[in-house]
């Protein structure tokens, strides 16, 4: 686990300056993870995933900030169909990985597929905060895969105008 703490201007900032290695803190442990899931019925699944089941500390260079790791618990719910796939999950549990100074974090996940022929999908996605300390956060995308050979997937992601995002993926099955 690298922790990175930096803190500068773009005025303040001189890439000749710059060395990573001087904000960084390195540290290494072991976890585990938990899941299952059970087929309701040929359409419908549910699941469970337990995360990070051993609690860690990791130290920034800001001694206020102490990133942590604490279990998380989520449970899900999906459906799939020739045409739909959809799905909802939430945390159970809370993430509070700075302690007080960021708030905690508690998300509701929702996301929709739409398929038409095998080989054009339409996405859709959106995440709550149930603590109301991240801001709702909405994806969206479009996939081609014709004849199974070429696949090209363009993504958005928005939250507000300082958090937006986009990807364009190409790859080729041969």
């Amino acid at each position: 686990m690298d922790t990175f703490y930096y803190v500068t201007t773009t005025q303040g900032f001189d890439a000749d300056d710059f060395d990573a290695d001087n904000y960084r803190v390195s540290d290494s442990n072991f976890n585990l993870d938990f899941g299952a899931s059970v087929k309701l019925n040929e359409q419908w699944i549910l699941g469970l995933m337990a995360r990070g089941l051993l609690s860690h500390e990791y130290q920034t260079l800001n001694p206020v900030l102490v990133y942590r790791v604490e279990p998380m618990v989520t449970v899900g719910i999906g459906y799939r169909s020739d045409w739909l796939t959809a799905g909802l999950d939430v945390d159970l549990t809370s993430k509070d990985r700075f302690g007080q100074e960021l708030g905690a974090t508690q998300f509701v996940r929702a996301g929709v597929e739409l398929n038409g022929w095998d080989w054009a999908q339409v996405r859709f996605g959106y995440r709550y905060d149930t603590k109301d300390n991240a801001k709702d956060f909405i994806t969206a995308g479009l996939g081609f895969s014709p004849f199974d050979v070429v696949h090209l997937e363009m993504t958005a992601s928005y939250a507000d105008e300082n958090e937006l995002g986009a990807g364009l993926e190409l790859a080729f099955t041969f």
